[in-house]
C-alpha cells in the first residue's frame, strides 16, 4: 500500500515537471511571435509619429526672390 502511495506521488512530481518543461516550450514561440509584432508596432508608431509632424507643421517659407531684370541688349554690327 505504501509502495503504491509512493509511486503515484512520484509519477504526479515527474507529470508535473513535464507539463512545465513542454508549456515552457510551447510558450517561448509564441513569445518571439509577440515580441516581433511588439516591434513592428513600435516602428509603425513611429512612422506615423513623422507622418502627423510632416502634415501638422506648416511649410517654411522661402525667402523671396531677386527680380532679375533683363540687360539691355547691345547691337551687333553687321
Amino acid at each position: 500500500m505504501l509502495e503504491t502511495i509512493g509511486w503515484i506521488y512520484l509519477g504526479g512530481i515527474v507529470g508535473f515537471i513535464s507539463a512545465v518543461v513542454l508549456i515552457g516550450i510551447l510558450r517561448a514561440g509564441k513569445q518571439e511571435d509577440l515580441e516581433m509584432e511588439i516591434q513592428d508596432l513600435r516602428t509603425q508608431r513611429t512612422l506615423l509619429k513623422e507622418e502627423i509632424f510632416r502634415l501638422t507643421t506648416p511649410p517654411s517659407k522661402r525667402p523671396p526672390r531677386k527680380k532679375r531684370t533683363k540687360r539691355p541688349t547691345q547691337k551687333r554690327p553687321n
